[in-house]
């Protein structure tokens, strides 16, 4: 709430207004009591994250290039988003930052398993709530990213390639005929 009154239209007033949202539902918070109880290892912020349901104004959104235009996502971003979408186990090829067709089918399921219109694009609501939905997961999938990234960028091994000295043979005299 402090975070909403300094800043209303902020980049995390969307996550921020859902964690509220989840924080005045008791039912929420007996499940977050629960998943403590039981010895998870889950804090409650992130069970809490991880519950957050769709909303009927994200519902009635659809995202179209000019609404994740309006996001701006330079290339970290988009390179965030990729991982985030493969983190849920969407197959990207390779996390490049540019949003190309397997990026934008990713999306699109994404959105219909969530209940989204599946446009493609996103809206800055469906960002904040895909953060929400991996946020638990992302410290172990960039340090997956991390190291493939520097075992592609390692120098390899220079081949050697040995040279063979030909040994002068003898040749015998020819015969005339």
């Amino acid at each position: 709430e402090a975070y909403l009154e300094q800043f209303p239209n902020g980049r995390f007033a969307t996550v921020a207004k859902l964690n509220i949202d989840q924080l005045k539902d008791p039912k929420a918070n007996k499940q977050v009591a629960a998943l403590n109880a039981n010895g998870a290892d889950a804090n409650s912020g992130s069970a809490v994250r991880t519950s957050v349901g769709i909303t009927d104004a994200m519902k009635q959104t659809p995202g179209t290039e000019q609404t994740e235009g309006a996001i701006g996502l330079d290339r970290d971003g988009r390179i965030d988003l990729q991982l985030r979408i493969e983190a849920l186990g969407n197959e990207l090829g390779q996390v490049d930052g540019n949003i190309g067709p397997r990026t934008r089918q990713a999306i699109g399921v994404w959105q219909g398993k969530n209940g989204l219109p599946q446009t493609t694009y996103l809206t800055g609501e469906q960002l904040a709530f895909l953060v929400i939905q991996t946020d638990p997961m992302m410290d172990a999938i960039r340090a997956k990213n991390a190291a493939d990234q520097a075992r592609a960028a390692a120098p390899k091994k220079p081949v050697v390639q040995k040279t063979r000295t030909l040994k002068p043979v003898a040749q015998k005299p020819r015969k005339k005929q």
